[in-house]
């Protein structure tokens, strides 16, 4: 009867502990708990959102229990789990194909989550790492805002577009809470309205006149600029002339990084990580980015009001090769020597008054350069590249290109706070088998366990003789 009220009580516990939400987070890893950011996000949610994932039914995994955090945290995440292999037709209806894919609804607008946006790679070949708060969280904020944040890819110029090498690309940044269009701005005849970023990746052909003054206009009135550009030997004056209005001019050469390099090929360098809101997290994760095949930037004189940061930089090992011909590489006096610029951050000081685009946050490692009280915090602008490969394809899930752009984005629309949500790092559970592990191993349960048995035996048998 005691073993059966003990048994009962515990039952009673359990159902109590299930009713009531309570629970402690064990994991190593903070795997059940969510940030302090995710839970303003929830509070302020001005309307109920809809959450349908489409999982495995079965044993939860990391995503049904994250969703499951957000759904206990507020009334208004409204969780719906469906297998779609049960339910095949609310799979279609959706377009969904793929596991651990998630429909944020909120009214008629929707977000869409992919799978590729929840999993990463960690530093450590076994590592996995779980993006699932962050992705959820952006695309809780981008439902609640009234603006949606709008990034457009530039085309007229022969530039990689969603359509086609970029669909990767598009497809993550959707996920991430984006909106994404293109934009010909012959053909359109000016920026839209809503554009929060334009974005011109890998132009072939040089920018027309109307076609720079547009977008000069576009960011003295508060616009954000990705311009990234292959090596090549074609004009590009009108590129040029736009990029040195904000202080950068790229040079016509092949970056050349013995020392910096991915696989040992010198033209696919993995340059430095400068200290920057942008590159903050990939070096706290000791990730790199690779560029295949870069072309180097020239930093002139901050015109004003604009002021250049180095993002990526070559070794000083490195040169910018200008005759390359076939196979051989070597520096030559015409060469520019490293270091060597490969990317920059633009910014300028943002207006008294409090104008500009999306009122942007202020880098942290710009605001500790000021130094002086009272100055104006720092604007995003514009961010440049001496490569454009680096996000298409399959060069986008190499390193740390994925990071470095999203991040880069984030920097430009003020969301680099939401950098800040760390990704859940997933290790197996490991031991290390040291010669003093082996050693303690072998002493404990080869010898000590037998020895406690023979003990214990030898006792009650003593006992015994004794009674």
């Amino acid at each position: 009867m005691l073993t059966v009220a003990v048994l009962g009580i515990l039952v009673l516990l359990n159902i109590l502990a299930g009713r009531t939400g309570w629970q402690a987070d064990l994991s190593a890893e903070g795997r059940f708990t969510l940030s302090p950011l995710s839970r303003q996000v929830l509070e302020r949610l001005p309307a109920p959102v809809q959450v349908t994932a489409f999982v495995r039914d079965g044993p939860s995994g990391l995503l049904t229990d994250l969703l499951q955090q957000y759904d206990r945290a507020s009334s208004s995440f409204q969780l719906r789990l469906v297998d779609p292999v049960k339910e095949p037709s609310l799979a279609r209806q959706y377009e969904v194909t793929q596991y651990d894919t998630v429909i944020l609804e909120m009214g008629s607008r929707s977000r869409r989550i992919e799978p590729s946006n929840l999993y990463g790679f960690g530093t450590a070949r076994e590592e996995l790492e779980f993006r699932g708060e962050q992705a959820i969280t952006r695309a809780l904020v981008e439902l609640g805002r009234e603006q949606q944040l709008k990034v457009y890819f530039l085309t007229g110029h022969g530039e990689a577009t969603p359509a086609d090498r970029l669909g990767r690309l598009a497809t993550y940044l959707e996920g991430e809470g984006y909106t994404v269009a293109t934009l010909n701005l012959a053909q359109e005849g000016g920026m839209p309205e809503d554009a929060t970023v334009l974005v011109a990746v890998g132009p072939q052909s040089d920018l027309g006149p109307q076609e720079e003054e547009t977008i000069a206009a576009y960011l003295e009135a508060g616009g954000r600029l990705i311009l990234l550009l292959d090596p090549s030997n074609r004009p590009i004056d009108g590129w040029n002339q736009l990029a040195e209005r904000l202080g950068v001019r790229f040079r016509t050469d092949v970056v050349v990084d013995p020392a910096q390099s991915f696989f040992l090929d010198p033209l696919s360098p993995m340059p430095t990580l400068r200290y920057h809101a942008i590159t903050r997290e990939l070096q706290e994760r000791q990730m790199r980015v690779m560029l295949p095949r870069a072309r180097s930037l020239e930093r002139l004189d901050d015109p004003a009001p604009y002021r250049v940061t180095t993002l990526l930089e070559s070794s000083f090992d490195a040169w910018g090769e200008t005759t390359l011909q076939g196979t051989t590489l070597r520096k030559d006096e015409e060469d520019t020597p490293g270091p060597l610029t490969l990317a920059v951050a633009i910014t300028r000081p943002a207006a008294q008054d409090g104008a500009g685009a999306d009122g942007a946050a202020q880098d942290e490692g710009e605001a500790a350069d000021t130094g002086e009280a009272g100055e104006a915090v720092p604007e995003p602008v514009a961010v440049v590249v001496g490569n454009a490969s680096f996000v298409e394809g399959q060069m986008l899930g190499i390193q740390g290109n994925q990071d470095f752009f999203l991040n880069a984005l984030n920097w430009l629309v003020g969301e680099e706070h939401l950098i800040s949500i760390r990704p859940k790092v997933i290790s197996p559970p490991t031991v290390q088998l040291t010669p003093s592990f082996m050693r303690h191993l072998f002493y404990g349960f080869v010898v000590g366990l037998p020895l406690v048995v023979l003990l214990a035996g030898g006792l009650v048998w003593w006992r015994r003789r004794a009674l």
